[in-house]
């Protein structure tokens, strides 16, 4: 879904700490951290249990896209995540203490970088209370700030005493709560990035306090998810938290596994059903475009419980004056009842000379030229409108030198 989403929306923003403004004299960080209200009334019988989260999830500025989030934490550090979207491939994520992996769709699953997995880890004891001496090797105050009217302590918690292993926390200079955290980490690709998790709402359930309100940031969207329940847990078993037979299966079929290589070959594709937008439009605005196409098409399929199939796409027909006629869209399964500008068409089935652009979407005007020669230097013609399948989240990578997709020219001999 995080894919998606950061996809279709092609938002590429940083988050910062900037409007905190800098205020008064710090204490030291240990005095700080130390003050915290405890997350357990009952300490040493809580290090021995689990917790579970029950609650609803959806995304900031996707009101048709909604679901529900079960997240259960063991107490050595194992945890598991399932989240379900109505109209989405159900996705699944967690650590089995020896790996961090996610399975976002039938043919996308991963073993997460080390540093996205080390922070999720660190998310994952602070959400269970550890206390935070036991996942951080020291701590510095960076002072007094701001959150809105808020007046926080601003701390940086480090994992090795290395100022890149590690996170800032905003702590209420009066209710003693962390409200953020934000933590540094790396894509799936290795550029470097920023999470912010903002915390509210505080209640408590059998004497454990827990944070009823999380908003997740990564690179310019919005995850919100509302804990509605909250349950301990005795006895969790190294197996609970095992990568699943379907993931598993997923990570080991080099079939599901795509060969990126900027090579041109000739294949075959098979007709694919979409859920499109056509239109024309100034080649200056292609990106304006898109950006309201895609999650128009996403919260029509999340409305109508249709699930998508596949990567979004743009496929070109025509430019004339200056101005292109595009079509974009999302694969389904099945044709779609038209609504307005989004109608049922389809990729089509026949050969066609493929290959990978590596960099940014800027440039793919290169590859597909590069295309057109290779094509008239092989015996081939051109058989149709040329399309690209973008693959890879801006969302979880930031260096645009490493998008990813895939380019398809349909062919047939001269």
């Amino acid at each position: 879904m995080l894919t998606a989403l950061a996809t279709l929306s092609g938002v590429l923003l940083l988050f910062s700490a900037s409007g905190m403004a800098q205020e008064s004299k710090p204490l030291s960080a240990e005095v700080i951290l130390d003050g915290l209200k405890p997350r357990a009334e009952n300490p040493s019988k809580h290090k021995l249990l689990g917790v579970n989260f029950e609650g609803t999830a959806s995304w900031k500025g996707y009101d048709a896209i909604k679901g529900t989030v079960s997240v259960t934490i063991g107490p050595e550090g194992r945890w598991k995540e399932v989240v379900k979207y109505r109209g989405f491939p159900q996705e699944l994520s967690g650590d089995d203490g020896d790996k961090g992996w996610q399975h976002s769709s039938p043919h996308q699953a991963r073993i997460r970088a080390k540093d996205f997995r080390l922070a999720a880890r660190r998310d994952m004891a602070f959400l269970r209370g550890v206390p935070w001496r036991e996942t951080y090797a020291k701590a510095e105050s960076l002072g007094t700030t701001k959150i809105g009217d808020v007046i926080c302590h601003h701390v940086r918690l480090l994992v090795s005493g290395q100022a890149e292993e590690g996170d800032e926390w905003w702590i209420g200079k009066t209710s003693h709560r962390v409200l953020r955290i934000r933590s540094r980490m790396r894509s799936p690709r290795g550029s470097p990035m920023w999470k912010v998790m903002d915390l509210s709402d505080w209640l408590v359930h059998e004497g454990f306090h827990y944070p009823a309100s999380v908003s997740i940031g990564i690179n310019g969207q919005t995850l919100l998810r509302k804990m509605t329940s909250v349950a301990l847990i005795k006895g969790t078993r190294k197996s609970d938290f095992a990568i699943p037979k379907a993931t598993l299966e997923s990570l080991n079929n080099p079939s599901e596994k795509r060969q990126v290589t900027t090579e041109i070959a000739v294949v075959t594709t098979v007709e694919v059903h979409v859920a499109s937008v056509r239109i024309t439009c100034p080649a200056a605005q292609i990106g304006k475009q898109l950006a309201r196409i895609f999650p128009s098409i996403t919260q029509f399929l999340a409305s109508t419980g249709t699930p998508s199939t596949g990567q979004p796409f743009t496929r070109y027909y025509a430019m004339k004056a200056g101005a292109i006629e595009l079509e974009a869209g999302i694969p389904v399964a099945q044709p779609i009842q038209a609504k307005g500008e989004i109608k049922p068409r389809s990729l089509p089935a026949g050969k066609v000379a493929m290959t990978w652009h590596i960099g940014p979407y800027t440039r793919l005007g290169e590859t597909h030229r590069r295309v057109e020669e290779w094509i008239k230097t092989h015996d081939l013609q051109s058989n149709g409108a040329p399309w690209e399948i973008y693959w890879t989240d801006p969302g979880l990578e930031p260096d645009n030198s490493k998008l990813q997709t895939q380019v398809f020219h349909p062919v047939k001999e001269k």
